[in-house]
C-alpha cells in the first residue's frame, strides 16, 4: 500500500536525520503451512516507540479522523459526498476541525507521570487549534523541518495528511516530534510536492524547513544516502516476488533535488515598483514592495544603477508596516500573505536621496535610476535582486480630467 520498499527507505532517511519513524521491515507470512506472500511489518504506536530512537518513553498523540471516518462510513466510501455537507466542516485538510487523542491510553491509567505528560501533550495541539500557541512554543522546529523537507523529497505527501500525523511528546523537551508514518514516497512523481501549509504558518517553522530543504537538495547529501542505503535496498529487492521489484530511488530522487533548489531560488520574490518620479522633489525615492512567495522573505536592501547599495532602514518605511513584518528587531522580514488574507498587502519605501547621494556624489537623477531590491529567503543565504518596475500606475490612479473643447 505504501510503495514497497520506497517507504522502508523513506523511514531510515528520517532515521539517518534524527526523525523518529516506524520501524518497517518485510517479512514473508507463512499462515497454517500456507505462503501468503512477503508483507511490510510495521510497529505500532505505544509510548515504547521512541525508545527505538534513543528518546525516553512517552505519549503519541494524533489528530483524531473519527468523524471523517464516521462519515465516510455513512457515505458508502464515498468522499465526496461525505466532505460535501456544507455544515458539518468534515474536511481531510484543516487540523482546526480535529479532536486529539493519544495511543494506548490504557498504558497511562495506572501511571500518573505518563497520564500528566499525555495531558501535557493534547493541551499543546489544542493550544495551536485555538490560536493560543504558535507552532514553535510547542513543536521541535529543526526536527519539524527536517521531516517536512525529506517528505518533499522523497514525495511523501502521505506523511503530512493529517489523518497519519502522529507526534511525539519529549518529556524532556516538553516538545512535539513528528513521526513518519504512511507516506507512500513517489519520488518519481514531480506533482508530489509537500504544501507550505504544513508549517501552520509560523516562520520559524518554515525558516527551519527552508535550511532543510537547502540541506537534503546537495548532491553530497544524496551520495551519502545512497552509500547507506543501497546494499540493504537491493538485498530486500532481490527477495520481494519479481512483480513488487523496484528500481533504486537514487535516480528519481535527483531530479527531485532540482526541483527542490529550483523551489529555493525562485525569480521573483516580490513585486517591486517605483513611485512617480515626481516623488523625488519631495528628496525620496519610493519604492512598494510586496511578497509573492509562501515563505518570510527577508529586505536587505537596494542597489542603486549597480554602483550604490543602501542596506533597508526601518526608518524608510511608511504607514502600517508593523503588522506586515515579523517580530525581529535587527532585520526586516516581510511575511507571506496568510490565505484568509483578500489583499496582496505591500510595504512603502521612501528611500532618502541624501543618503544615496552621499554614498555615489555622480548620481545623476535627471534620468530615471535603475533600483533592484536585495532579498533573500528567511533561513538562506542566497542573495537575489529585483529590478523595481518604473512607470507602473500606482494603485486607484485616475486620469486628469480632459480640457474643455470650443
Amino acid at each position: 500500500d505504501n510503495n514497497w520498499l520506497h517507504e522502508w527507505a523513506f523511514q531510515e532517511a528520517l532515521r539517518r536525520e534524527g526523525v523518529l519513524a516506524t520501524p518497517n521491515q518485510f517479512v514473508r507470512l507463512v499462515l497454517n503451512g500456507a505462503d501468503r506472500g512477503v508483507y511490510a511489518l510495521q510497529a505500532g504506536f505505544g509510548p515504547e516507540l521512541p525508545t527505538t530512537q534513543s528518546r525516553p518513553p512517552g505519549p503519541i498523540v494524533e489528530y483524531d479522523a473519527t468523524r471523517l471516518w464516521q462519515a465516510l462510513a455513512a457515505a458508502g466510501g464515498n468522499v465526496e459526498a461525505a466532505t460535501a455537507d456544507p455544515v458539518t466542516n468534515l474536511t481531510a485538510a484543516d487540523f482546526r476541525f480535529f479532536e486529539v487523542d493519544t495511543f494506548r491510553d490504557a498504558a497511562f491509567a495506572d501511571d500518573p507521570v505518563l497520564a500528566a505528560q499525555r495531558d501535557a501533550a493534547i493541551g499543546l495541539l489544542r493550544g495551536l487549534q485555538s490560536g493560543q500557541l504558535t507552532a514553535a512554543e510547542l513543536f521541535d522546529v529543526e526536527k519539524y523541518g527536517r521531516f517536512l523537507a525529506l517528505a518533499d523529497l522523497w514525495g511523501a505527501a502521505g506523511a503530512v495528511e493529517l489523518v497519519n500525523l502522529r507526534y511525539y511528546y519529549h518529556p524532556d523537551t516538553g516538545k512535539l516530534e513528528p513521526i513518519g508514518f504512511n507516506a507512500a514516497p513517489t519520488p518519481a512523481d514531480p506533482g508530489r510536492r509537500i504544501s507550505l501549509a504544513q508549517t501552520y504558518g509560523d516562520s520559524a517553522l518554515q525558516a527551519a524547513t527552508v535550511q532543510a530543504l537547502a540541506a537534503v537538495s546537495q548532491p553530497d547529501y544524496l551520495a551519502g544516502l545512497e552509500a547507506d542505503l543501497d546494499a540493504a535496498w537491493q538485498a530486500q529487492n532481490a527477495q520481494l516476488p519479481p512483480a513488487q521489484r523496484q528500481a533504486a530511488p537514487w535516480a528519481a530522487l535527483a531530479e527531485r533535488q532540482a526541483l527542490l533548489r529550483q523551489s529555493l531560488q525562485p525569480d521573483q520574490p516580490v513585486f517591486a515598483y517605483l513611485g512617480a518620479p515626481e516623488r523625488t522633489a519631495d528628496g525620496v525615492i519610493q519604492v512598494d514592495l510586496a511578497n509573492v512567495l509562501n515563505l518570510p522573505v527577508e529586505i536587505l536592501g537596494f542597489d542603486i544603477d549597480g554602483a550604490t547599495f543602501l542596506e533597508a532602514d526601518r526608518a524608510w518605511l511608511q504607514g502600517d508596516w508593523q503588522s506586515r513584518l515579523l517580530a525581529d528587531e535587527n532585520r526586516l522580514i516581510l511575511k507571506p500573505v496568510a490565505p484568509e488574507t483578500a489583499v496582496l498587502p505591500y510595504l512603502r519605501f521612501h528611500l532618502p536621496l541624501a543618503q544615496i547621494l552621499a554614498q555615489d556624489a555622480e548620481l545623476d537623477f535627471n534620468q530615471e535610476p535603475v533600483i533592484r531590491v536585495a532579498t533573500r529567503l528567511w533561513g538562506m543565504d542566497d542573495v537575489q535582486l529585483t529590478p523595481a518596475r518604473v512607470g507602473y500606475p500606482e494603485p486607484f490612479a485616475q486620469p486628469a480630467p480632459a480640457a474643455d473643447q470650443e
